[in-house]
């Protein structure tokens, strides 16, 4: 290919860092690559929590529309943030392999460790699965970019706030010290960095499998299909975790209600190239369980 293959990214410096890997991969294979800046809504709109905003696919649906209009070529994502049924004419190309996909919580150094706790998180999922295990505690919303939410948590009176792992070491914050929250199930393709494309351009569908990484894109697909069953948003209080062990694929799943004090937990095992059947299996048990009415509840909008 002798064209320069445009990459659409978000301008967050996360979804820089992120868009530069992809654009490195394709230059390590011999393809031209640059980067093409897009501003996103989610990007824009920093006052409001994300499940207040309401919209589908908030930080995608820009990237989408460059797609379409032919504005760039490729368009790369935090795969959690990519709705599980894609936009028309859009296709997942390729996703690259997983970093870490904890949640971490990343201590206030000015305010002094307490019984009761004030921690800020814009995640719902988040904040349940927090108030599950810590009912006596109270969750802030805290929005914006990786830099902007350390700065709003230091400069509060906030005991500590909760980050995505990989966000925090793709950045490489210096002096920012964290635990990692290995009780708190991450949100489906978490960690992972998937790259969309549109959906008749064999060309760009070609090179793009150059640089997929076939595991991660297994697990990822089948959390994503967990969601998909379950018809829940990547806003709403649900954990998906899939890990591959040889041949075996173990999938586990949290739906919570939005106060934490309600929380179903399944999980299922079986051949990998099964996965998106055990995916499916494992959304309709909890679908009868009473998944669809704990998704079913809406949170009351923050106007503070």
């Amino acid at each position: 290919m002798s064209k320069v293959i445009r990459v659409g990214s978000r301008s967050s410096r996360l979804a820089v860092w992120q868009a530069n890997q992809v654009v490195t991969a394709l230059q390590h294979l011999g393809y031209s690559a640059e980067l093409v800046l897009i501003e996103s809504e989610g990007d824009v709109n920093l006052a409001a929590p994300v499940y207040e905003i309401g919209i589908t696919g908030l930080f995608t649906r820009h990237l989408d529309s460059a797609l379409l209009v032919d504005k760039v070529d490729i368009a790369v994502h935090s795969l959690k943030d990519v709705p599980t049924l894609l936009a028309k004419d859009i296709a997942l190309g390729a996703v690259m392999e997983r970093g870490p996909s904890a949640d971490v919580l990343v201590r206030n150094k000015n305010t002094e460790p307490q019984k009761h706790s004030v921690i800020a998180t814009g995640s719902l999922r988040r904040k349940a699965q927090w108030l599950n295990r810590f009912p006596q505690d109270e969750i802030v919303p805290l929005r914006g970019n990786i830099d902007s939410r350390l700065q709003k948590l230091y400069n509060a009176e906030w005991h500590g706030a909760i980050f995505a792992q990989c966000a925090l070491e793709r950045l490489a914050v210096e002096s920012v010290q964290f635990e990692i929250l290995d009780w708190m199930m991450h949100s489906p393709a978490q960690g992972a960095v998937g790259i969309c494309c549109r959906e008749q351009d064999q060309t760009i569908l070609s090179i793009l499998k150059q640089i997929n990484h076939k595991e991660t894109q297994l697990c990822v697909e089948a959390e994503r299909k967990v969601m998909q069953v379950l018809q829940a948003g990547c806003s709403l209080p649900v954990g998906v975790k899939a890990i591959l062990h040889h041949e075996q694929l173990i999938i586990s799943a949290q739906v919570l209600s939005i106060d934490g004090k309600e929380k179903l937990t399944e999980s299922i095992q079986g051949l990998k190239d099964q996965s998106l059947s055990l995916a499916t299996q494992l959304g309709k048990r909890l679908l009868q369980q009473g998944a669809g009415e704990l998704l079913s509840q809406r949170p009351r909008p923050n106007h503070d």
